[in-house]
């Protein structure tokens, strides 16, 4: 559930900041304009998607996401560590983190598996 149009933001090449163990582990990381921006273009912002209710499902009773197979390994080595930090961190409104996240779910997760 993505909208298309023109000047779409290729997240498969943005350049994810990258981050420490520490800020991994202890995230307070804020979401990223530019890509909050696309999240909003793309139609994630404060609304229903498949990608936020996986979103939610991960945040609220975990389990583990698998990527789509086909989704390049450099990709997923710079987009997961923030999705994961980001996922965690306290700092940012929940719902430009959930708009982020479901957009990056959106691309990269195929499905959720529950928590054993």
């Amino acid at each position: 559930m993505t909208e298309e149009y023109e000047d779409r933001l290729s997240l498969a090449a943005y350049p994810f900041p990258e981050l420490s163990e520490m800020e991994i582990l202890f995230p307070t990381i804020d979401t990223d304009p530019v890509l909050l921006e696309e999240a909003r273009r793309r139609g994630f912002y404060r609304r229903k998607t498949e990608a936020g209710r996986l979103f939610h499902q991960v945040l609220d009773y975990g389990g583990k996401m698998v990527y789509k197979p086909d989704t390049d390994r450099a990709y997923l080595d710079r987009a997961v560590p923030y999705l994961l930090a980001l996922m965690r961190s306290i700092t940012p409104r929940h719902e430009d983190k959930e708009a982020v996240c479901s957009m990056l779910i959106d691309e990269l997760v195929s499905r959720v598996e529950p928590k054993e």
